[in-house]
């Protein structure tokens, strides 16, 4: 899903907006900080195989919205939201 969000939401917005803020998002550190992730989780789920119950799926859930909370206390103390959509 961050892949998806930032190749198909987060540079065509930005590359509409402001061309010049492409540059600095395809440049090697965003990019292992977004995408490197992704690597890293899917490397951990082939080597350790963790098993995959539903008695599981609510804590995915919580994980998603303990985010969300966080963008809103974020926005509630600076102003501002990290990622437009969030908005």
């Amino acid at each position: 899903l961050v892949s998806v969000v930032v190749s198909f939401v987060l540079l065509p917005v930005a590359y509409r907006r402001e061309p010049e803020k492409v540059d600095i998002m395809l440049k090697w550190r965003p990019q292992v900080l977004h995408n490197g992730y992704v690597l890293a989780c899917a490397a951990e789920l082939l080597i350790s195989r963790p098993p995959m119950m539903k008695e599981h799926f609510p804590v995915m859930i919580l994980f998603g919205i303990s985010y969300i909370v966080f963008a809103w206390a974020a926005h509630f103390r600076m102003g501002v939201y990290a990622y437009f959509f969030l908005d």
